[in-house]
């Protein structure tokens, strides 16, 4: 990502809701592109109006609660009151069939982050939209000495010690990042965007139309915690998409995710935000697997109360991996036939 730490403003408008200050209202807000809870840095200077801010936060603070913040000091993080490193850290784990609670160093805490595989945005494969996400968990360790962390520990250690994040409120920051990035990138005179009504909950929240996966897993590790690209890409009916490519965390090897930002517009027509509106079905070529691959199979839907991790990011033996189902309000659950 080449945006320095502050991008000047790009528009005399929030970039969400397309509403202008009235006289003696607060000025816009600056917006971190990444939440800062995620270790964002990157800053659209005069951005976003008070609304807005409260909402794009709201969902940002349940993602940096469950995915970050069981993990925020192995990962050098602070929150914003937290001034100085934890002493120790919560570990839950089983022992003679009772929930046993511990407390271990940071220095001896094992540490796992859990996240979600989707699969490709069906705007981009004409797949009919459902709802919903459905996505499949994926958990990484941070620390190369897990296994000696977890062999110190009594009992059967549990890898998440709180509700793992939702995936739909995960998709929400993927799509206001989206969105924030390309308007810092390229204004909002060079893209029509379609993810505003998404990002502001209103009307029907496509969020698989919009938001997905990127069709093949991305087992690179690399060398930076948060990376995002964007490009053109024509789809086979000749419509041209927006793509914004977004890996956060991929310093630990988590996904790599699409986000269908916006349609080419008229470069004289006036920027209005627009609801999303149905994609033409085409043939697929394809569709993702458990492990990320594309295939000729159709999805098989998912339990509606465990979502199952795939063999290779199964936990060991002795270790327990609880990842109940997501009930995140008033965020959308499940996709559901006909929804």
């Amino acid at each position: 990502m080449d945006l320095s730490s502050r991008t000047r403003p790009v528009w005399d408008k929030c970039i969400y809701c397309g509403e202008q200050p009235k006289l003696g209202e607060r000025r816009l807000g600056d917006e971190h592109i990444i939440a800062l809870a995620l270790g964002g840095e990157w800053e659209l200077e005069a951005a976003s109006c008070q609304n807005c801010e409260r909402i794009t936060s709201n969902f940002e603070k349940q993602v940096a609660d469950h995915l970050v913040t069981p993990v925020r000091e192995h990962l050098g993080l602070r929150g914003r009151t937290q001034k100085k490193p934890r002493r120790s850290m919560p570990v839950t784990a089983m022992k003679d069939g009772k929930v046993v609670r511990y407390k271990v160093a940071p220095k001896d805490h094992p540490a796992a982050i859990v996240s979600w595989l989707f699969d490709l945005p069906t705007a981009l494969t004409g797949e009919p939209t459902e709802g919903g996400m459905v996505g499949r968990p994926i958990v990484r360790t941070i620390h190369p000495d897990f296994s000696r962390r977890v062999s110190a520990i009594d009992g059967q250690v549990n890898l998440i010690d709180r509700n793992p994040v939702s995936p739909d409120s995960l998709v929400l920051v993927l799509a206001k990042s989206a969105h924030a990035y390309a308007m810092a990138k390229i204004g909002p005179k060079g893209f029509q965007p379609l993810l505003c009504d998404l990002i502001l909950g209103k009307g029907a929240n496509y969020f698989a139309r919009y938001v997905g996966g990127a069709g093949r897993r991305n087992r690179r590790v690399d060398q930076v915690r948060h990376t995002m690209s964007l490009d053109w890409e024509t789809r086979v009916d000749g419509k041209r998409f927006l793509i914004v490519t977004i890996r956060l965390f991929g310093d630990l090897g988590l996904p790599t995710y699409r986000v269908v930002t916006g349609e080419e517009i008229n470069p004289e027509a006036p920027y209005e935000p627009t609801q999303p509106h149905p994609i033409a079905r085409i043939q697929l070529s394809g569709i993702c697997d458990a492990d990320g691959h594309l295939t000729q199979t159709s999805l098989v839907p998912l339990s509606d109360r465990h979502f199952p991790v795939s063999n290779e990011d199964a936990a060991p033996k002795h270790l327990s991996l609880t990842v109940p189902h997501p009930t995140s309000q008033p965020l959308q659950g499940q996709r559901k036939k006909g929804g």
